[in-house]
């Protein structure tokens, strides 16, 4: 028999953030245990897994281990976001990030020094994320 695939929501109340938040992390607890592998991209501003630069919720993700869901803006359309922390994120066994186009490498290129979301992934010793790059488009 083919083993099914199981879609777990993100979305439980569209009314009320914090309760969302919460159901979400109760539904995603055996996800969590599981974690196996992120596939990651990057925007052009650094963002990775809707961790967005200059967004108080990301940064303060950023400075913590705490692993779960959280509520992100982001600045353009659509702005409220729900994503992994990035210590849930760190937890997959394997870590890929793909990009594609020399602005995008730039960006990978400065993002250690101006901090942005991704390098928070690529300066991770303990966990080391390969990043494939294909400058061609």
């Amino acid at each position: 028999e083919a083993a099914r695939a199981t879609f777990i929501a993100m979305i439980y109340d569209t009314e009320l953030e914090a309760e969302n938040i919460r159901l979400a992390n109760v539904a995603y607890e055996k996800f969590r245990q599981q974690l196996t592998v992120s596939l990651l991209g990057m925007g052009t501003d650094g963002h990775v897994a809707s961790l967005f630069p200059g967004d108080p919720a990301s940064e303060h993700d950023l400075q913590t281990s705490s692993p779960g869901l959280i509520v992100t803006r982001a600045p353009s359309k659509p702005e409220h976001r729900i994503s992994c922390t990035q210590a849930l994120i760190k937890q997959s066994k394997s870590m890929y990030l793909i990009i594609n186009g020399a602005l995008k490498e730039q960006v990978l290129t400065e993002s250690v020094a101006k901090k942005l979301p991704v390098s928070y992934f690529l300066t991770d010793t303990s966990n080391p994320i390969q990043v494939f790059l294909s400058t061609t488009n």
